[in-house]
C-alpha cells in the first residue's frame, strides 16, 4: 500500500514560511536543499498522543480554531516525538470528535530541534 506524501511546496503559504524558518535556523543552507527536494510522509497519529495546550497561547486565540470547523486543515509538524506546530488545528479538531490527525516530520530533514515546542507526544 502506498503511503501518502506531500511535498514542502503542497503545504499552505503560512506553513512553508514557518517550515523553512525553523529548517534555516536549526540546520543552515544544507538543510533548505534538502527541504527542497524533500516529500513529506503524511504520518497518521492519534490524537490522544498530543499534550492538551492552551490554545490561547498566541494572538489568534479560540475563534481562530472554531473558524476552522469542518475544514480540510494541513498536516500538523513534529519532529520525532517533539511536537512543535498545530495547536488550533489541533483543537478544531478534537472539537469535532476526530481520533487521528495527519502530521509531517521534520526529523527526515534535519536530527536534532533545539529549540521549545509545544508539548511531547505520548
Amino acid at each position: 500500500m502506498d503511503r501518502k506524501r506531500c511535498s514542502f511546496r503542497d503545504l499552505p503559504d503560512d506553513l512553508q514560511t514557518l517550515i523553512f524558518e525553523i529548517v534555516d535556523v536549526v540546520a543552515g543552507e544544507r538543510g533548505l536543499e534538502r527541504l527542497e527536494a524533500h516529500e513529506f510522509e503524511i504520518h497518521l497519529l492519534p490524537i490522544a498522543a498530543f499534550p492538551r495546550v492552551p490554545i490561547s497561547g498566541d494572538y489568534r486565540g479560540e475563534k481562530y480554531a472554531e473558524a476552522m470547523a469542518g475544514k480540510h486543515l494541513p498536516p500538523l509538524v513534529v519532529h520525532g516525538k517533539k511536537w512543535l506546530d498545530g495547536r488550533h488545528r489541533l483543537c478544531a479538531l478534537r472539537r469535532a470528535g476526530v481520533t487521528y490527525v495527519e502530521c509531517i516530520d521534520l526529523s527526515d530533514v534535519f536530527p536534532t530541534y533545539p529549540f521549545e515546542l509545544l508539548g511531547l507526544l505520548s
